[in-house]
């Protein structure tokens, strides 16, 4: 696998009132593929970008922070979710380093305004249970 970028991850929860916000996590040293398709009818042209990122568990993730699932995710209190991360259908990844894992939550609207450059995870899967410490990675499927 090659390492060839640095992303945040922008897990959601719910804020003290009751809205989805979006809480970023810094994580170096990730394999970044993207591939641009293109489908041109007579008079209309779609484009759509599939990404492909592999989390190694040696990567190095903001502040130490340790990989739960998200439904441990969860069930955690705010000051207890400061010190994980996870991976979510629905979630946020940037490519590059942004966000400030201390800030008090953002909305979706002003990731969007943002960061022009994101894309929305649409599967997943955690690949740490079995084969080398090597290769052992969560892949993130996403558009």
């Amino acid at each position: 696998m090659t390492l060839n970028s640095d992303i945040t991850i922008y897990n959601f929860r719910l804020g003290p009132d009751r809205r989805e916000l979006l809480y970023p996590t810094q994580i170096q040293g990730v394999s970044w593929y993207c591939t641009h398709d293109q489908m041109v009818s007579d008079k209309v042209r779609t484009g759509k970008t599939n990404c492909t990122i592999r989390i190694p568990m040696s990567a190095d993730v903001e502040s130490g922070r340790i990989y739960v699932s998200k439904d441990v995710y969860k069930a955690l209190t705010a000051d207890e979710a400061k010190g994980f991360w996870t991976i979510q259908n629905g979630a946020y990844i940037v490519q590059g380093l942004c966000g400030d894992g201390e800030s008090a939550g953002i909305t979706a609207t002003e990731l969007q305004k943002n960061h022009r450059d994101y894309i929305v995870v649409t599967e997943y899967a955690d690949n740490t249970i079995r084969g080398t410490d090597a290769m052992k990675h969560w892949r993130i499927g996403g558009a």
